[in-house]
């Protein structure tokens, strides 16, 4: 019996919070639960027929991350007085193997993907997938995350997260398993910001691949995402306009000009009334993370960070994401005179579907799209030493 059975759960039951913090999804219900430890605590709030209550989940022990055939090796990095999990997967033997270093987007969920696991499967498949072509893969889990401690990622800055993933490049490089002449950053989502300054951090970095990035300011990107949504959705055109002029007023306020959740809401009221809608928390997070993340990233330059990183640079674009444009792809690799491909078939979470409204409608949900980790496999082996 695992923990929800324990917990009382049963099918057709609707989690509606986490410790009082509202989810909204799937997505969100598993990064809410993520930092838990064997027998720590959490209290549900679940709707069945209608009606609320609280029931308490216990967390199990998290199952190993394990492959047929393959190394899987634990680690620890350091950042200030902050330890970090470090996963390593890599074909059996001494090596030193070629190695990609995987750098998640912002999300707080674990990037570790034990045997079985159904949530967000298809990293399970591109670590595997690469890591049998000869190459070692590389993750750090994000501060009080899993096994790594420290205050949780939904309250760290900016620089703390790219402290903690500078932390796991170094980690990398000091591992004798490792090729440090052949090591490759690779970007993820939000996690493109990061890729490009690691590669400064540390100059032995050959090259950086980012998949599921962009270039836009992060409000431009906002409004642009609601109506892309709003789009796959079939909402009315009106009822899309509307919310993206919403999103544009909201970001605009708390992003670029800097005002208070609570100044905001005061001087549009309208806005207060679509907290939801707009990505906060009853916390007071926006899109799970804190305000001050989202204005750094907002400040963030995209493009003068590749330019400046004058490595190798591969820009990939799955023709299903619809979190992120061929465009931006195509001026990211403009910015640092690199290559920019598209993974037909693959979408913003490495899934296999065949166009944008199917992984829309699937949700984070599908088959490992193996198409995704050739192309990065095919461009390590051309760009090595």
């Amino acid at each position: 019996m695992g923990p929800a059975m324990r917990a009382g759960l049963s099918v057709g039951d609707v989690v509606r919070a986490v410790d009082g913090a509202p989810v909204r999804d799937a997505e969100a219900f598993r990064a809410a639960l993520a930092p838990l430890c064997e027998g720590e605590r959490a209290a549900l709030t679940v709707e069945r027929h209608g009606r609320e209550r609280v029931v308490e989940l216990v967390a199990d022990a998290r199952p190993a991350e394990r492959y047929e055939g393959l190394a899987v090796r634990l680690g620890e990095a350091a950042h200030g007085d902050v330890r970090l999990r470090t996963l390593a997967v890599s074909p059996r033997g001494e090596g030193p193997w070629p190695c990609v270093y995987f750098v998640q987007g912002y999300g707080c969920g674990s990037v570790e993907r034990p045997a079985g696991a159904t949530a967000r499967d298809a990293l399970r498949g591109l670590v595997e997938a690469l890591a049998r072509s000869g190459l070692c893969v590389w993750r750090v889990e994000k501060r009080g995350v899993g096994d790594s401690e420290g205050p949780h990622c939904a309250d760290a800055s900016l620089d703390d997260e790219y402290g903690d993933f500078a932390a796991g490049l170094d980690a990398l490089l000091r591992d004798a398993r490792v090729d440090a002449r052949n090591v490759f950053v690779m970007g993820h989502s939000l996690g493109a910001l990061h890729a490009p300054r690691l590669a400064m951090h540390d100059r032995r970095v050959r090259g950086v691949a980012l998949y599921g990035g962009g270039v836009l300011p992060w409000s431009e990107y906002l409004v642009e995402s609601v109506r892309r949504q709003g789009a796959l959705a079939g909402t009315a055109p009106a009822r899309v306009e509307h919310l993206a002029d919403a999103m544009a007023r909201f970001a605009r306020a708390v992003l670029v000009e800097g005002r208070s959740l609570e100044e905001t809401f005061a001087a549009q009221p309208d806005l207060a009334a679509m907290r939801a809608e707009l990505g906060v928390d009853a916390r007071g997070r926006l899109h799970e993370r804190s305000v001050e993340y989202w204005r750094a990233v907002q400040r963030a330059d995209f493009t003068g960070p590749l330019a400046a990183a004058g490595v190798a640079t591969l820009a990939l674009w799955g023709s299903a994401d619809w979190l992120s444009s061929r465009d931006e792809h195509e001026a990211l690799a403009r910015a640092a005179g690199g290559r920019c491909a598209v993974v037909k078939g693959a979408d913003h979470g490495f899934f296999a579907h065949a166009t944008e409204a199917d992984s829309y409608a699937a949700r984070w949900s599908g088959r490992y799209c193996e198409a995704v980790g050739d192309a990065l496999a095919r461009w390590v082996a051309t760009a090595r030493a």
